[in-house]
């Protein structure tokens, strides 16, 4: 017999005792006969009959729930118990107002957990899969406060309590694999998730963060269905053009080869190695030596810059930047330092130019100014505007990246035990006089240094190339006292773009008082106004 038939058996017969209770007490010459008991045939106290019906319908609810199956069967099954429970327990028994109270009792408390499982049911099928977690411990919790109620009555015994318990853990962990094995198949998945992507968008946040957190769970064990989760994670991100909801990728999300790269940029205080972010896509994970991994205050700082980059590409979308997939502790050490991912690409922009020369050089730059331009807008500075910063797509775009980086790598090296790094040095090519001499950087440092980048990228070779002294002290001495770079001369550079008022451009944005610099928007107006002019 299945519960549902059950239930309604008892339906009817709480009917029948309910007709036989009412002509009893409703009329006083009957009572007598009702508190003798057994002659006026009642089997069931006549208030069960609602409880059987609120039972019946947890019992169909649960049969319409889209996930947690298994718990809900077990909910399904303690519903039939509870009410079974009930009968045996006030079959032999006189009734009374103590009965009744116990009844009344038992009814609100059965009509609670109804309440709570027609919640559960009204989820649609993502935010049900989604809520997988919470949902267990609802049903969970309903199974307890039906069991409680039974305990209080002095119906149920502590055993039995646990045994429950312990049977609902068991079903619990049951319905969470086999949420993981639908995750993890990839061909059935990925079709769910571009119908996720359509129909269920405010939810999609939700269901990143759980697979990342499921990721991380199968990661621990060397589980092989991270495999097809990771790979359908990633397919989600790039449906929704979004980051990992934590940048803190300590889930496995990135695997890190031992393959250093070849770089412009000094490896002084920065490895860079190749990696694979969740099995799909090759990144650049770049180590900042000194920002040690296990020190708390620098996790907290990372976490901080994380927020930056999430909110510049919530608005940029992979307009103007390279996004930071996130950071995540060195591998392969017993000191390990923090480490930022970023999608690799085949050049950066000084790199790119010179390998093709005949590349439209000027909207390379004008690229540039429009993403700094954008940051500036978002109230986020770049701190270290050069060639090496800017990436080039697949499509000849510029991309600015590691912004941010060069106040982290800073403050990793403020030990005083660290000598100055030569990419410190290096980068010092491009910085404005105030920085130089000890000031904080700005978004008009950021239009000094894009001067630089200007003339960097029209002469293929970093700023002050031509001083014989290549110490660090001859340049920075000259920009500090008001010196600016010398207009070159070769006839190749004017080719590639630098005229007459690209020349006087590149002055206003190494004006010695950065409150006389133009903003980002006005060089990117300017240099539209160039384009048009040399039509």
């Amino acid at each position: 017999m299945s519960m549902r038939d059950r239930l309604d058996r008892l339906v009817a017969g709480s009917k029948s005792a309910a007709r036989k209770f009412g002509q009893a007490v409703l009329q006083p010459r009957y009572a007598s006969i009702v508190f003798a008991g057994a002659e006026v045939g009642v089997n069931l106290l006549p208030m069960l009959a609602p409880i059987v019906n609120v039972a019946k319908e947890i019992v169909e609810m649960c049969e319409q729930m889209e996930s947690n199956k298994r718990a809900a069967q077990q909910l399904t099954q303690k519903c039939s118990d509870f009410v079974t429970t009930l009968e045996e327990a006030l079959r032999p028994k006189f009734p009374s107002l103590t009965l009744e109270e116990n009844i009344r009792q038992a009814l609100a408390i059965i009509k609670l957990v109804a309440i709570r499982v027609k919640a559960l049911t009204e989820k649609h099928k993502v935010k049900a899969f989604l809520e997988e977690q919470y949902i267990a411990n609802e049903i969970g919790d309903c199974i307890s406060t039906l069991d409680r109620c039974l305990s209080n009555l002095y119906l149920q015994s502590g055993m039995a309590i646990i045994e429950t318990q312990h049977m609902f853990e068991r079903n619990r962990m049951r319905d969470h694999e086999e949420v993981v094995d639908r995750m993890s198949t990839v061909q059935d998945t990925q079709s769910a998730i571009l119908r996720i992507t359509r129909e269920y968008r405010e939810d999609i946040r939700n269901f990143q963060a759980f697979m990342q957190e499921i990721l991380g769970q199968l990661e621990k064990t060397n589980d092989p269905r991270r495999f097809g989760l990771a790979a359908n994670l990633h397919l989600l991100l790039q449906e929704t053009g979004d980051l990992l909801p934590n940048l803190h990728l300590e889930h496995g999300e990135v695997q890190v080869s031992t393959t250093m790269l070849r770089t412009t940029r000094e490896h002084n205080v920065t490895d860079y190695y190749l990696g694979t972010f969740l099995g799909k896509q090759k990144v650049v994970v770049k180590t900042i030596r000194s920002a040690l991994a296990d020190n708390p205050e620098w996790i907290r700082r990372f976490r901080r810059e994380a927020e930056v980059w999430t909110k510049v590409w919530k608005e940029d979308k992979g307009t103007y930047t390279v996004p930071v997939l996130g950071f995540v502790k060195e591998p392969h050490t017993d000191l390990p330092n923090m480490c930022l991912v970023y999608p690799y690409y085949e050049h950066n922009a000084l790199d790119y130019v010179r390998n093709n020369d005949t590349t439209d050089h000027m909207r390379i730059l004008q690229g540039i100014a429009k993403g700094l331009a954008f940051m500036h807008d978002m109230d986020v500075m770049h701190g270290d505007v050069r060639g090496a910063s800017v990436m080039i797509d697949e499509h000849g775009k510029p991309l600015l990246s590691e912004f941010g980086l060069s106040k982290i790598i800073e403050d990793a090296n403020k030990n005083p035990t660290v000598i100055l790094s030569c990419e410190l040095q290096l980068s010092q090519r491009w910085a404005a006089p105030e920085v130089l001499d000890g000031g904080m950087q700005s978004k008009s440092s950021d239009v000094f240094s894009y001067g630089m980048t200007v003339l960097e990228l029209l002469t293929h070779e970093a700023p002050w190339y031509y001083l014989r002294d290549k110490s660090t002290f001859a340049f920075t001495s000259k920009v500090v006292r008001g010196q600016r770079p010398e207009r070159p001369t070769l006839p190749i550079i004017s080719v590639r773009g630098l005229n007459d008022a690209v020349w006087d451009l590149l002055q206003k944005c190494w004006a010695e008082n950065p409150l006389e610099r133009p903003d980002m928007h006005s060089i990117v107006e300017s240099l539209q106004a160039l384009k048009h002019t040399s039509r």
